[in-house]
């Protein structure tokens, strides 16, 4: 059996490196990709605070370090779980909403954790509003990702170029800052208004500090955060007119050569 002989691919040419500030011109010159980011932002922060005191939470003020794995293990099957819901609620409806939605119920399971009675009384509330506020807040990992993939597809149209992955590096980058910093902060301001937990009884600044951080930042961040998403510009109809736009320009490009 023979090969029949083909053409030989012409020359990769290599494309001048670009400089950081215009890399950072690309980003800034998309404006959907800036509001996502803004939309971003708050909501992350606040649960990497929040995050960074969870066990604290459970183990020095609500007594309950005892059930902090039987806690965890309800919780990890239900963030696993929400993956699939949260996919199929994007394809059926505008992603931007979904995570929105998502979002306020995040906050409201978060206001919850506030009033949990301290003791084995708060085991129960603790095994319900904990899953659900990880269980809504999930619906961001698989929103977000697609909705960078829409701000991409705006930013070739706008530009000509598939920055694709200088979109995807940018979001990596700040979420894993987000989380790095929001960590550190969350901890910090527990302990800078009188969180100790060192102490088996806490003050009443104690308990308020610990209450702020672990549960009632987190609300005001999620609702930042989704009512920045609510407005987000790109809706399915919008995304739906880009790409015909680009499959308008490739078939122009294809034709021509």
């Amino acid at each position: 059996a023979t090969v029949p002989d083909g053409e030989a691919a012409p020359p990769k040419v290599d494309k001048p490196r670009q400089s950081l500030r215009e890399l950072a011109m690309m980003v800034v010159r998309n404006g959907p990709l800036m509001r996502l980011l803004l939309a971003i932002f708050p909501g992350s922060m606040v649960a990497s605070m929040s995050a960074s005191t969870s066990y604290l939470f459970v183990n020095s003020y609500l007594g309950l370090g005892k059930h902090y794995a039987t806690i965890m293990l309800v919780v990890v099957p239900f963030s696993l779980l929400s993956l699939p819901v949260w996919g199929w609620m994007c394809l059926r409806f505008e992603r931007h909403r979904v995570a929105a939605i998502a979002l306020v119920l995040t906050a409201i399971a978060s206001a919850g954790l506030g009033f949990i009675p301290t003791g084995e009384a708060g085991l129960i509330p603790m095994l319900i509003l904990n899953p659900i506020a990880i269980f809504c807040f999930t619906a961001l990992v698989v929103a977000i990702p697609a909705m960078i993939g829409d701000v991409s597809d705006h930013g070739r149209l706008q530009s000509g170029e598939d920055q694709s992955g200088i979109y995807s590096a940018v979001y990596s980058f700040m979420t894993k800052s987000i989380h790095g910093v929001g960590a550190a902060a969350g901890l910090a301001l527990a302990g800078w208004i009188g969180f100790d937990a060192t102490v088996n009884h806490q003050t009443p600044d104690g308990v308020f500090a610990i209450k702020l951080v672990t549960a009632w930042l987190p609300v005001l961040g999620a609702a930042i955060s989704g009512f920045l998403l609510w407005t987000f510009p790109i809706t399915r109809a919008k995304q739906a007119e880009t790409q015909a736009a680009l499959k308008a320009l490739d078939e122009k490009a294809a034709s021509a050569v």
